[in-house]
């Protein structure tokens, strides 16, 4: 697997504010950070895509994910009955990224979500396990919240004064000052 390198990973359900979130992070923190959306289409095997992404070098802009690997331990389950890597991948992955990356959940209020996910295209079958992958997102992230410990960061966009505190929070991260 890939050494440490910073990373920022943006995670949520459709319609959590994810997109927007890291649009305005890259425009605050420019060149320093490199903009990397999952345009994953269901049949992309992630045993070849997520090493890819781990083996950018520390010279590079710190990558800011528009999802990443979370996404598909909630979605492939609930939507395609199975996850789309091998299990050792999987725990490679859940080791290194917990070491090494920031984890952002863009969660706001449920009613704020469902309304979200009924403007925006969804992929089949979100709707009607919008619940179930709900739950699952909020488990699998107070999960990794006790490992990522000051680098986890719940995002919710109506709270006052949040985007400035997670720049902060993020800037405090690339500077070491987070670890």
């Amino acid at each position: 697997m890939a050494r440490q390198i910073k990373r920022i990973i943006v995670e949520g359900l459709d319609g959590a504010g994810k997109t927007v979130l890291v649009q305005r992070l890259k425009v605050e923190l420019g060149s320093k950070v490199d903009v990397i959306v999952n345009q994953k289409q269901s049949e992309q095997d992630f045993n070849v895509w997520w090493p890819e992404q781990l083996e950018r070098s520390d010279k590079e802009p710190v990558p800011l994910h528009d999802r990443f690997f979370y996404s598909e331990l909630v979605y492939g389950p609930l939507i395609r009955g199975h996850i789309s890597a091998e299990p050792i991948l999987v725990q490679n992955m859940l080791w290194f990224l917990r070491s090494s990356a920031m984890l952002i959940y863009a969660r706001p209020h449920s009613d704020r979500l469902l309304a979200g996910s009924k403007v925006n295209h969804q992929m089949e079958g979100v709707h009607d396990k919008f619940l179930e992958l709900l739950n699952l997102y909020d488990e699998l992230m107070e999960t990794e919240k006790q490992w990522y410990k000051d680098r986890f960061i719940h995002f919710v966009w109506h709270r006052e004064g949040e985007f400035e505190n997670v720049v902060k929070l993020v800037r405090g991260y690339l500077s070491g000052e987070v670890t």
